[in-house]
């Protein structure tokens, strides 16, 4: 599974209505669906997406993949 998390922007384009934000900061509901990967147990991978070529001024993986693994591993022990 793929996951990824974004804000909707108020006034923006129509080809890009979303902004890339760190997992669990967005308007993507990722608690609520790991809650349901671990209700239906879920034994696959989850993935992680960060577009920074894409997005230059989003934070650098450095940050986002460490934030990643912490909130995955909060939001699956709770």
């Amino acid at each position: 599974m793929h996951i990824k998390d974004a804000c909707r922007i108020d006034g923006a384009l129509p080809n890009q209505p979303w902004e890339p934000v760190l997992l669990g900061e967005g308007d993507f509901p990722a608690r609520e669906l790991v809650a349901l990967l671990r209700e239906n147990d879920y034994q696959l991978f989850v993935s992680f997406e960060w577009e920074k070529r894409w997005h230059p001024h989003i934070p650098d993986p450095e940050i986002a993949l460490p934030h990643f693994i912490r909130w995955m591993r909060a939001a699956s022990e709770a």
